[in-house]
């Protein structure tokens, strides 16, 4: 550690993250990209050309998901936005009448902190109830929103809350994923031709099958994606916590992890490329989707993702992969464009 740390600009964790205590993983260290590189340089030195128009917002989800599904697709129906003190419903009949899980999430939330699944309560009588699991409390859908309208007047919270019924993963999916929607992170660039190219993916499951999210950095785990067949290889959890293994199995259900195909594969492709193109002129977009019986559904993107995940699931760095190779791409083609505008200038 102390020796890469002579030339490496890297944090400690990363030795033990991407494995470089094992030699032929040390070799590559440089090959790896690094958070702190993507996200507070390389993506922001790419800008657009003067002409192109301003890209729609990912980072506001429900801006994302009325532009997404003005261009025809599928994401989950927004049922309610919370904001300011104030519940905005399309139909507030409709929402009180509601049964199904909801799913709560901030409007401009990362990572999955402070999302909230509020299961849907079976009962004998006409009241409507639900268990909200971020208090593992009882009670009215009206109760629950009320304590959302009142968190929603802090500065804190002050972007809000979007409201949306919960989905459900397929039938195949379920023995990884327990009560938790599981989604698959797949990244897409846009390559050479101009065209969104998928580059790399992994599909994240919980820990805890009673988990509210499958995000690995809220400690869940992830497989590499075969991003050619869709078949998964053995899983990892981030490796910050001593979990340094890989499992072949799910802990809890037993179903065998490597080696199983997900449904829809070819569809998830297909819908992530045709996704990036009208969220365009962005590079690169994060998607998660998730695989429902009825095919692929997209619950958010991300305008900034994250390297970390998929190189330590797929044990192997991304900077002479088509993510790397297309990174460079657009930052060389930024260069000469600026460069060229400074000559124009002089």
């Amino acid at each position: 550690m102390i020796a890469l740390a002579l030339y490496l600009p890297s944090m400690p964790e990363n030795y033990y993250k991407f494995e470089w205590y094992l030699k032929n993983q040390r070799k590559r260290a440089k090959e790896y990209r690094h958070r702190y590189e993507v996200k507070n340089i390389l993506y922001k030195a790419y800008r657009p050309g003067k002409h192109q128009e301003v890209p729609p917002s990912i980072t506001n989800k429900v801006k994302f998901a009325a532009h997404a599904k003005k261009c025809g697709l599928p994401v989950p129906e927004t049922l309610a936005v919370i904001k300011n003190g104030v519940v905005s419903a399309k139909s507030n009949k409709l929402l009180q009448k509601v049964k199904c899980d909801l799913f709560v999430k901030p409007i401009e939330g990362k990572g999955g902190r402070n999302a909230n699944r509020l299961e849907y309560m079976e009962m004998p009588s006409e009241e409507v109830l639900f268990r909200d699991t971020f208090k593992n409390k009882i009670s009215t859908l009206d109760k629950i929103l009320d304590s959302y309208k009142k968190r929603s007047k802090s500065h804190k919270n002050k972007d809000g809350y979007l409201v949306q019924p919960c989905l459900a993963n397929h039938s195949s999916i379920k023995p990884y994923t327990g009560r938790t929607v599981s989604t698959c992170r797949v990244i897409t660039i846009v390559n050479e031709k101009d065209t969104p190219e998928v580059v790399a993916a992994a599909f994240r499951m919980p820990s805890n099958p009673q988990s509210v999210v499958d995000n690995i950095h809220a400690g869940g785990f992830s497989s590499p994606i075969d991003i050619t067949s869709g078949k998964l290889g053995k899983a990892s959890f981030l490796g910050v916590s001593g979990n340094l293994g890989q499992l072949e199995i799910h802990p809890e259900s037993n179903a065998r992890i490597e080696d199983f195909t997900l449904p829809y594969w070819s569809e998830v492709i297909k819908l992530c490329k045709q996704a990036h193109t009208s969220f365009m002129p962005r590079m690169i977009i994060g998607w998660d989707i998730c695989i429902t019986e009825d095919g692929p559904i997209i619950i958010e993107g991300n305008a900034q993702p994250c390297p970390d995940h998929i190189q330590r699931v797929h044990r192997a760095p991304l900077g002479n992969e088509r993510f790397g190779q297309l990174l460079a791409f657009h930052i060389k083609k930024t260069m000469q464009g600026t460069a060229n505008n400074c000559r124009i200038k002089q």
